[in-house]
């Protein structure tokens, strides 16, 4: 295992347990889940390349639409707390 595979899954398991005990604010869940994909590039580096940019170009879609389900959340709801999610009522 080399080091940068090594990384790639030390920021998985890293960003999960974050995500796990992340119970405050959605940004930062969203913030700790960016971190997975980072760490899969880091894993898949060596390994191959060319799927590695199509990855990162996916994780950055992925980036864009948790930024504007976390600005249409705050203004319908007034709060980016993952505890007042739960409760509301759709």
């Amino acid at each position: 295992m080399t080091m940068c595979e090594f990384l790639g899954m030390s920021m998985i398991v890293v960003a999960v347990i974050g995500v796990a005990f992340q119970l405050d604010h959605l940004l930062s869940a969203l913030l700790l889940l960016e971190v997975v994909p980072l760490g899969l590039y880091l894993y898949m580096a060596e390994v191959a390349g060319f799927m590695c940019l199509f990855m990162i170009a996916m994780s950055a879609c992925e980036a864009a639409v948790g930024l504007s389900l976390l600005v249409t959340t705050a203004r319908a709801i007034g709060s980016d707390y993952l505890d007042t999610l739960s409760s509301v009522k759709v």
